[in-house]
């Protein structure tokens, strides 16, 4: 099982998920920030058997086609950072059909390098269409409201 993490930050979210995952895979989580890289493998070390395979990488999300790390082998491709994406549509657009997708956005405006907030869980719904949505939901939090969607992508 392939897991693809984007804007995956420190790793922490692979850690988690790998702790829960009790069958093979092969995880990879991606930022652009070159600082999480040794903090991500630091924490992942542990992932190193032949079933159970974990990468950290240096990548700017819009150009994992372009460097060999193709995302359209992945089963799942979660961003937990939406609202970091200048160009949404576009990255949206080159996530393979029928993967399972994990994303989370937010209304949190204030924030400079949120470049791509949604004023509502319907907003992000539009934004990121599903052909089956498995989950949505929105964690209503002090200063803004987080939303999650959980689903395939629309064909």
């Amino acid at each position: 099982y392939e897991i693809h993490i984007c804007c995956g930050w420190y790793g922490l979210l692979a850690t988690l998920i790998a702790l829960k995952i009790n069958k093979s895979f092969d995880l990879k989580t991606y930022d652009i920030d070159p600082s999480c890289q040794p903090i991500s493998e630091l924490l992942n070390t542990f992932w190193t058997d032949n079933q159970k395979k974990f990468k950290t990488i240096t990548q700017d999300v819009y150009k994992l086609k372009h460097y060999g790390e193709d995302i359209k082998k992945a089963q799942c491709i979660i961003n937990t950072s939406c609202e970091h994406l200048d160009s949404f549509q576009d990255w949206y657009s080159s996530l393979p059909d029928k993967s399972l997708i994990v994303l989370q956005n937010n209304n949190f405006f204030e924030i400079k390098e949120h470049v791509n907030c949604v004023h509502s869980l319907e907003e992000f719904k539009k934004m990121a269409p599903m052909s089956e949505i498995i989950f949505q939901g929105e964690m209503i939090l002090t200063k803004y409201t987080r939303y999650m969607l959980i689903g395939y992508k629309k064909i």
